[in-house]
Parts: structure tokens; sequence; C-alpha cells
């Protein structure tokens, strides 16, 4: 059976709020800094640090939030496997985001059918971090090829399709995508990754049937909950949009993004006192995870509500003054 592939570098938000993420960064020298990370490369990891921007090579950050980067430990045991370093492409002295470096190289060595050298780079990957879902997955994929339950060529192209999608190559994604569902219509979660593909390149009128193929044949799919209504928000179909991210927010209270989708959702839809619960929520959730950021531009759009509420009341008493007289 196919295997629902997701992408690192998926956008979903286009609503003013930084996509950056609070963090504890450890560097080797000791020194401990709290900064917003902005972005990463393979190189380099780019952060605001009291409102300057800075860039860290790997080999200098010993630790984020307690955890040590797959960077730093991957590259140790590569140093000390051979096999694996020759086998992967890889030199063990670049300093680079290892992690991904094997997941990229995993999924082109499986893409042109060198299931083993790919295999043995996502298990490297999970016995660094079991929670890895994407190297999960992909070995998802070569289990069902080896048991025989899907043929070389349609995991070459499950491979390919993931290889097109992480390069942001959507539209060659779709087409491979689009070949596996003429042989295996029943690949419902190929229709997953051709509807992310669609989402990313904001063709959303086209990337709702294939998110409505899996609702079909399964309702509960939270995932797809997510981006069908992303993708009617982003349409401008909020009504649509705001059941979605209602269902998030009863199952996951703590999805400080879904909750500030609602609350958009709602303020563009003119119902202000449910987009202004939502969006304290989401400020709320943000706060605790430390994201102060995202935090701080939803206390300024609720201020906005604050004052808007003020006016109103002013309004209404100057009203009741007049018709008093």
């Amino acid at each position: 059976m196919p295997i629902r592939i997701f992408l690192f570098l998926s956008v979903f938000f286009t609503f003013q709020l930084s996509s950056a993420r609070a963090a504890v960064i450890e560097l080797q020298s000791g020194k401990t800094i709290e900064a917003q990370i902005l972005d990463s490369s393979e190189k380099s990891l780019k952060v605001d640090y009291n409102g300057k921007t800075l860039y860290y090579k790997w080999h200098y950050i010993k630790s984020i939030d307690g955890k040590q980067p797959l960077t730093s430990s991957l590259l140790n045991e590569a140093a000390g496997d051979p096999a694996l370093a020759a086998g992967s492409g890889l030199s063990a002295l670049e300093s680079r985001d290892i992690a991904t470096g094997y997941f990229t190289e995993g999924i082109a060595y499986a893409a042109h059918g060198e299931f083993q050298k790919a295999e043995i780079l996502f298990k490297k990957i999970l016995s660094e971090d079991p929670t890895a879902h994407n190297a999960e997955e992909a070995l998802h994929i070569l289990t069902d090829f080896y048991q025989g339950k899907i043929t070389p060529e349609h995991a070459i192209n499950l491979f390919k399709g993931a290889q097109h999608l992480m390069k942001e190559e959507y539209h060659q994604a779709i087409v491979v995508y689009k070949e596996i569902l003429m042989s295996s219509p029943d690949a419902w979660e190929v229709y997953y990754n051709i509807g992310n593909a669609y989402n990313n390149l904001e063709e959303y009128s086209e990337a709702i049937p294939f998110f409505e193929k899996i609702i079909e044949r399964n309702p509960d799919d939270t995932d797809v909950w997510f981006h069908l209504g992303y993708a009617y928000y982003s349409l401008g179909h909020y009504l649509k949009a705001i059941p979605y991210f209602e269902k998030i927010t009863d199952m996951f209270s703590d999805n400080a993004e879904a909750y500030t989708l609602l609350g958009i959702s709602y303020q563009l839809v003119g119902q202000y006192p449910q987009a202004k619960t939502n969006l304290q929520k989401a400020k709320g959730i943000f706060f605790d995870r430390k994201d102060y950021a995202k935090a701080q531009e939803l206390d300024t759009l609720l201020k906005k509500y604050r004052l808007n509420e003020i006016k109103g009341t002013i309004q209404d008493l100057l009203r009741e003054k007049s018709s008093s007289q």
C-alpha cells in the first residue's frame, strides 16, 4: 500500500505571523542563548538573537532545547562507519545537516531502484530519532516492495514523487503521482501527496478534490482536515474552512495554528466574539511554547478588537443619550 510522505518544506500559512520558533541553543563553547530559529540549511542555522540575525554553523551547536542536533551525533557515527559513509555518498567530515542529508540521499537511491542503500540510510535516521516520520514511511514503502505488495516500478515512482516534492518540483511530482493512480486508483495516500503539491502551488481548487477523496474513505483523517480547511481558507471560502479547523481544535487543544486560522476565518465572516475567543487561545498556546513573536503579533491583533469594542460601547452610549433627548 502506498505511504504518505510528509514534507520538510511544506508551506502552510500566509497570515501575518512569524514562522520563527523559539529555542534554547547551547553552543560548543558552553554559551547558551534564547533565540528565534528563522531558517536552517545543510550548513548552518539562522537565528534571531536580541534583534540581530546570526548564522551558526552546525558544528558550533551542542544542543537545541536540550537535544543534540542530529548533525553532530550522526556525523560521529558515520565517521566510525566507513561503509555507511561510502554507501551514502556523504563525507563524514562535512559539516551539514546529516539527518536531512541521509533522507535526501536515501530518497535519491530509492528513486533509482537502489533500495538496499536507501534502507541503510533510513534505518540510520530512525536509530538516532525514532520519531523521524519521513524515514519511517519510506521504510514502509520498501517493506511493501520486499513483501511483494507493490512492484519495483510502483515503489520507484513513489520515491520519485517524494524526491520531486522535496525539491519543490510540484508539477513534476503531480505528473508522477497521477501515473501511479492510473494503474493503482486505490493508492489513497497518493491522493494526499497530489493535494499537498497543489496546495504548495497555491492551486487550491485543484487540491480540494484529492483531499475530499481521502475524506470519503477516512472521515477522521486529521491531516486532511487541516489541508482542506487551509485550501478553503486560501480561496476565501471561510465558512467552509471553519468546520475543518474546529474539528482540529476539538481534537487537539494545543494546536495554535488551527486556532489562529479559525479565529481569522471567524473575523473575516464578521463573527467577532468567536474570532476573539480563538485568537486568545492561540496566543496563550504560543506563549506557553515560548514562541513570543507569534504571541505578540496575536496580542497586537487582539488589542484592535478591544479598541473596536470600546468604540462600539461609546457609540451605543451616544445613541442612547441622543434618543433620550
